[in-house]
């Protein structure tokens, strides 16, 4: 005789959300926002939260804030086209890549999982959507990276695989030192940060643009600037592919926000955009 015994997992519940602001009485887009869930699970298990922040369009619906939102904390280990999820409304999924160039997941991420390049040829690629090229001014980028060692490495790149890159958030160029560049009006713009990275640790990487000034931030803290007298905007020629690489370093969380409002954004929070944004 034989039987067939199935346990079914109960979905958690959300018993509360907060949504708190800097100033509740202006309620204006100037102030910082957070949100505090409070989250069980009957089965004890560990609930990871994902947040995608959105604002309501003109058709009755919502639209992300973000453009990428990949908090990575589902283990895809697979080379599926479109596997890796992105958590916004524009649905810019990834695709590892394929046998050996494929990343390692792990559940040791800043919140919940990452993923573990290999320093050499691993990578996720995102196909190129009119949401990845920035049509204003304004734009965020953010990760979070743990690298092992110094060496040159791509963070979150958009180009065709070589030398043409419209955009690159990259590690390792200048020591143990972040750098962003793109290509703009007025030619190639380089900014880099003015401190080093601490080795196996996990360290925010935030860069923002409004139109005239370029700024990093290391861990909340803002690092490095550069102002454009000219109101450079992003020269973005379109068919490039965003590619997210190795950093050097046992896993890397990327999130990424772009052609959007300015937002500056710090290393409070983690497996989504939920952090609290500093004045």
């Amino acid at each position: 005789t034989s039987f067939s015994v199935e346990s079914a997992n109960a979905a958690p519940t959300i018993n509360n959300v907060i949504l708190n602001s800097t100033n509740p009485a202006t309620n204006d887009t100037d102030q910082n926002l957070t949100v505090y869930l409070n989250i069980t699970d009957a089965d004890s298990l560990l609930v990871y939260n994902t947040t995608d922040w959105r604002i309501a369009n003109v058709s009755g619906g919502f639209n992300s804030i973000a453009v990428l939102n990949m908090p990575f904390n589902v283990n895809v280990s697979i080379s599926t086209p479109n596997a890796t999820r992105d958590y916004t409304t524009y649905q810019n999924n990834g695709t590892l890549g394929g046998d050996a160039e494929a990343p390692t997941w792990n559940a040791s991420g800043r919140v919940g999982g990452a993923y573990m390049f290999d320093a050499t040829d691993d990578f996720i690629e995102i196909n190129d959507t009119p949401s990845l090229n920035p049509g204003k001014t304004n734009l965020t980028f953010m990760a979070w990276i743990y690298p092992s060692s110094a060496g040159a490495g791509r963070i979150l790149c958009k180009d065709n695989g070589g030398a043409n890159r419209d955009y690159c958030l990259s590690w390792g160029d200048a020591g143990q030192k972040p750098r962003f560049f793109a290509i703009m009006t007025g030619g190639l713009h380089i900014l880099d940060a003015l401190i080093d990275l601490p080795l196996n640790a996990w360290s925010h990487v935030a860069v923002t643009y409004d139109g005239t000034t370029l700024k990093m931030y290391l861990n909340g803290t803002d690092d490095a600037t550069s102002t454009f007298t000219d109101g450079a905007t992003f020269d973005i020629d379109g068919g490039q592919q965003l590619v997210e690489l190795q950093v050097d370093g046992r896993a890397v969380l990327v999130l990424a926000l772009l052609d959007q409002e300015h937002h500056q954004e710090c290393d409070d929070g983690g497996a989504g955009i939920d952090d609290e944004l500093p004045a």
